[in-house]
């Protein structure tokens, strides 16, 4: 079992004024000699965020929404897209599910349940 963490990038230029966001950054766990190792993601990635609502699903994982917070003025963006990441692969893609889209949202919850 691995654990994959996203969004190291916004955390590191939280506490390191300067430092680069890199807001589809991965970095994976193994769990054999409980090394970190960032991986190089490939696909089209979501924005820097945080709290966006996340779950594992079928060996993908799954992020909708989130926000950006602006320390500087002050404003929030929030998101209503949502994204899978395949592990295997290392690679994002946007999805666009049909429907209506849930509101943009963040410090939502999200559960996987068998179909």
């Amino acid at each position: 079992m691995k654990l994959f963490l996203w969004g190291l990038g916004m955390a590191l230029a939280l506490i390191a004024p300067g430092a680069q966001a890199h807001g589809s950054a991965v970095a994976e766990a193994l769990a054999a000699d409980g090394r970190w190792t960032r991986l190089v993601t490939t696909g089209e990635g979501p924005s820097v965020r945080s709290t966006p609502a996340v779950a594992p699903v079928l060996g993908s994982i799954y992020l909708f929404g989130g926000v950006k917070d602006d320390f500087a003025s002050g404003e929030n963006t929030f998101y209503d897209d949502l994204y899978r990441f395949d592990p295997r692969l290392a690679r994002w893609t946007p999805l666009s599910p049909s429907g209506a889209k849930p509101p943009a949202r963040a410090f939502a919850a999200s559960a996987a349940v068998p179909a």
